[in-house]
């Protein structure tokens, strides 16, 4: 078994045990759901999207502050590299050229972009559970509402928020074209 596959199985099977552990001790009422109109549904994913689009531009900030440097450097390196390489090539035949130093430089930047985005992305998540754990909710606002203190509910609704939220406002955007997509091919089933 491969060792990346280990992190994985340790994740679900704590999910899993957790999850028993929970249903053996703790039963919440079940939860209604309001009737879901298109108005309803748009309105709530349009605030959602506002959020996300706000949440995005403060990750930007946050990564260009962190990380802007180190690419601006990558991509300097690159440039020079491209540069001397063209001037070579003026000079002398092409098989002379060493093209190794220019794709180790563009191997480098692909890497620094990636874990780039994995910061980004860590830092998205962190921001959208923030601001879901301040209220801003996607599933309390489509429920009619809990029966009792159901924390798990709560708990359940600020990680898919949050999570919703780190993926950015195009995720969302598309989420309502699905819906969109949805209720007009049911509107025009029902006309048929």
């Amino acid at each position: 078994m491969k060792s990346s596959l280990y992190p994985i199985i340790v994740v679900a099977g704590s999910v899993a045990a957790l999850f028993w552990l929970v249903s053996a001790t703790y039963q919440p009422a079940a939860i209604g759901f309001q009737h879901l109109s298109r108005d309803s549904f748009f309105g709530t994913l349009a605030w959602l999207f506002v959020v996300a689009a706000f949440l995005e531009r403060a990750v930007e900030v946050v990564i260009m502050v962190l990380r802007d440097d180190g690419a601006d450097a990558r991509q300097r390196t690159i440039r020079a590299l491209k540069r001397n390489n063209a001037e070579a090539l003026r000079a002398q035949p092409a098989a002379l050229i060493d093209l190794a130093p220019l794709h180790a430089a563009q191997a480098d930047l692909g890497a620094y972009r990636a874990v780039t985005k994995e910061i980004a992305l860590c830092i998205s998540f962190v921001f959208g559970l923030f601001v879901s754990l301040a209220g801003v909710r996607a599933l309390s606002s489509i429920v009619v509402g809990t029966a009792g203190p159901n924390w798990l509910f709560t708990a359940a609704d600020i990680l898919l928020t949050g999570a919703l939220l780190a993926g950015g406002s195009d995720h969302i955007h598309k989420i309502a074209n699905l819906f969109s997509n949805f209720m007009d091919a049911a509107a025009t089933k029902v006309k048929q």
